[in-house]
C-alpha cells in the first residue's frame, strides 16, 4: 500500500507552481505561471507521440517569452526541450549527446531554481532506477541548493518538501519524512498534492516510529480532508491505514470495521492492498480468539503481489500464520513461519544498514561538491586525492559494516536458537511436574475413598477407627491446598499456561479467592470430587459454585476450557 503511493508521488513530485505574495496575497505573475506550468507539463512525456501532440504548445509559449523577453521561462524551455530529446533518443550515443548538454546548463544557468530543478529531476529519475550511487548526490546537491536560495520562498517548493518524504521514507528515516510532509502541509494546496495525502503519508511515518496516537490524529485528520474534497477512493485508503493502526494498538474490534471495508472496495480496484488487509483481518480475528472466523481470510492471495508490496505483506503473513498455527495446537508449523519472520526481519536490517552506507556515501559526495563550489581555487590534484581518501574509507567503513553485520547476524541466530530450546525445555519440565502433582493429587484422593470405606466397614470394631481416621486425616490434610501450597502451585501453573490468571483477572475482576482457583483446578480436567477435596470443600459445592458462575458468566468455563 505505501509503496504504491510512493509510486504515485514519483509521477508528479515535480509539478509546482511559482506565487508571489504581495500584502499577503497570493498573486502569480506571468513569467511564473509560465514557469509552472512547464514544470507541471515535464513530466507528461514518455512516448514519441505526447512530444509531437504538444510541440505546437511549447513552440507558442516560446514565442510569447520571446515577445515578453521573460529569459527564466525560456531558460526552462530549453532545458525542457533537451530532456524530451533525451528520452526520445534511439541510441545511447545520442543519449549521452544530451545528457551533457543537460549538464552544461546545469553548470551555467545563472537560475538557481532551475539548477536545483535540474539536479532534482535528474537524481530523482537515476533514484528510480535505483542507481543509488548517482541518483542520491544529485538529490543532495539539489537540497543544498535549495537550502541556501529558495526553501520556504521557491513557489513550487511543497513539490520538493515531498520528494524527500519520499526518499526519506525509503531510506527508514522517519522522523526526517515526517518533518518534510509537517512542512509540506503549511504550503497553499494545489491540484497534485493535496491535504489528505499528505495526511495519510504523515500518519505512516508516526506509525513507524511507534508514535501512535500522532498517527492516528493525522490518519483522522486525513479522513476529514477527503470528505471535504469527495474523493472516496482515497477516504477508504486513508482508513484502512488507519484500520491497521488500531489493529497495531490492540484495538482490533475496532479496527475491523474499517479493515473489512477496505478489503471489500480494493478486492477489485487494487486486489493486492485487499490480500494484505485480509491477512490484517485475519491477524485482528485471532487475537480475539475467532479462529473460525479467521480462517477464509489466511487463504493465499489470489493474485501475484508485485515488488511494491515486498516487504508489507511477507512480514504480515509470516505473523499471521505463526499465530494460526499456535492457535490450532500445531506448533511445529507455527515456529516454522516464526523462523521465517525472523529470517526477513533479518534480512531488512542488513539492507537498511546497507540504504545508510549509500547515504553516508552521498552525503559525502553532495558535501563535496557546496565545497567545491565555495572554495573553486582548490587544486585539481588536491580535489583529486580527497576524493581518493574518501571512497578509500567509504570503503573501509562499508566494509567493515557488511562484516559487523554478518557478524551480528551470526550471533542474533544462536542466542534466538539458545533462547527458544531453553524456553522448551523450562515448559517440558513445568508440564512433567504438573502432572506429576496432578497424579499424587489423585492417588491420595482414591487412597482417601478406600479408607473412608473401611471406616465405615469398621463401625463394628470401634478399637480400629482411631488410627485409620488419624491416617485419614493426614492424607486429607496433604490433598488440602493451603496458602503456602497454593502458590506453590500457582508458580507451577503459570509455567505450563502463561498469563492465564492475569488474563482471568482482567476480564473477570470481581471474581473471589476461591472462584479464581476453582477455575484454574476446572482447566486441568479433574473430577468434582477432586476438586473439592483440594479446596476442602464438597462435590456438590463444587457443581454449585460453577452453575453460579457460569449463570453470571455464560461464556467464562468455555473460554477456560
Amino acid at each position: 500500500m505505501l509503496y504504491r503511493i510512493l509510486l504515485v508521488i514519483a509521477l508528479y513530485w515535480i509539478a509546482g507552481g511559482g506565487v508571489m505574495k504581495l500584502h499577503g496575497q497570493e498573486v502569480f505573475s506571468a513569467s511564473e505561471k509560465r514557469v509552472r506550468y512547464l514544470i507541471d507539463f515535464s513530466f507528461q512525456f514518455g512516448a514519441d507521440a505526447q512530444v509531437s501532440r504538444y510541440k505546437s504548445e511549447l513552440d507558442s509559449i516560446q514565442k510569447v517569452a520571446k515577445d515578453e523577453r521573460d529569459e527564466r521561462s525560456l531558460a526552462y524551455l530549453d532545458f525542457l526541450k533537451l530532456r524530451l530529446s533525451e528520452e526520445i533518443a534511439p541510441t545511447k550515443e545520442e543519449k549521452n549527446g544530451y545528457t551533457k548538454k543537460l549538464e552544461k546548463i546545469t553548470q551555467t544557468t545563472p537560475y538557481d531554481d532551475l539548477k536545483a530543478y535540474s539536479f532534482f529531476w535528474r537524481g530523482w529519475v537515476a533514484f528510480n532506477k535505483k542507481d543509488y550511487t548517482t541518483g542520491l548526490p544529485l538529490l543532495f546537491k539539489a537540497r543544498k541548493l535549495l537550502e541556501e536560495t529558495y526553501f520556504g520562498k521557491f513557489p513550487h517548493s511543497i513539490y520538493y518538501y515531498i520528494g524527500f518524504f519520499a526518499i526519506y521514507y525509503f531510506f527508514e528515516d522517519y522522523k526526517m519524512a515526517a518533518l518534510h510532509c509537517q512542512i509540506a502541509l503549511k504550503e497553499p494546496p494545489n491540484a497534485v498534492f493535496s491535504p489528505m495525502g499528505i495526511y495519510n503519508n504523515l500518519g505512516l511515518c508516526y506509525l513507524k516510529m511507534k508514535q501512535y496516537e500522532k498517527a492516528e490524529k493525522a490518519f483522522r485528520e486525513g479522513v476529514v480532508a477527503a470528505k471535504v474534497e469527495k474523493n472516496s477512493n482515497y477516504e477508504v485508503l486513508i482508513r484502512g491505514n488507519l484500520g491497521n493502526l488500531l489493529r497495531m494498538m490492540g484495538k482490533y474490534k475496532e479496527a475491523l470495521p474499517y479493515l473489512y471495508e477496505e478489503a471489500k472496495v480494493n478486492e477489485k480496484a487494487i486486489p493486492e492492498n485487499a490480500a494484505i488487509s485480509r491477512l490484517y483481518i485475519a491477524n485482528a480475528l485471532l487475537m480475539l480468539d475467532s479462529v473460525d472466523k479467521a480462517k477464509p481470510y489466511i487463504a493465499p492471495a489470489a493474485v501475484v503481489m508485485p515488488y511494491w508490496t515486498y516487504p508489507t505483506y511477507d512480514l504480515i503473513r509470516f505473523e499471521t500464520l505463526a499465530l494460526y498455527h499456535a492457535k490450532m495446537k500445531n506448533f511445529s508449523l507455527a515456529n516454522t513461519f516464526k523462523d521465517s519472520l525472523l529470517a526477513l526481519k533479518d534480512t531488512l536490517k542488513v539492507k537498511l544498514d546497507y540504504k545508510k552506507v549509500v547515504v553516508l556515501e552521498s552525503s559525502l559526495q553532495a558535501e563535496k561538491y557546496i565545497n567545491e563550489r565555495r572554495a573553486l581555487q582548490v587544486e585539481v590534484t588536491n580535489e583529486r586525492m580527497l576524493r581518493n581518501v574518501i571512497i578509500f574509507g567509504l570503503i573501509v567503513v562499508f566494509l567493515g559494516v557488511v562484516y559487523w553485520l554478518n557478524e551480528r547476524q551470526k550471533q542474533e541466530k544462536r542466542l534466538q536458537t539458545e533462547k527458544r530450546q531453553r524456553a522448551e525445555e523450562m515448559l517440558d519440565h513445568a508440564n512433567r511436574q504438573l502432572e506429576q502433582y496432578l497424579v499424587n493429587i489423585k492417588e491420595k484422593n482414591e487412597l482417601i475413598e478406600t479408607i473412608s470405606t473401611q471406616l465405615e466397614r469398621n463401625n463394628q470394631r470401634p478399637e480400629m477407627n482411631f488410627e485409620v481416621e488419624k491416617t485419614l486425616e493426614n492424607l486429607q490434610q496433604s490433598v488440602l491446598l493451603t496458602e503456602d501450597d497454593w502458590q506453590n502451585f500457582k508458580a507451577l501453573y503459570e509455567q505450563v499456561f502463561p498469563y492465564f490468571f492475569l488474563d482471568l483477572n482482567k476480564k473477570y475482576p470481581d471474581l473471589t479467592a476461591a472462584e479464581v482457583r476453582l477455575c484454574a483446578l476446572d482447566k486441568l480436567n479433574l473430577t468434582d470430587k477432586v476438586k473439592g477435596t483440594m479446596l476442602g470443600i464438597s462435590a456438590d459445592s463444587v457443581k454449585k459454585t460453577r452453575y453460579r458462575l457460569r449463570k453470571k458468566y455464560p461464556s467464562m468455563m468455555e473460554e477456560i476450557a
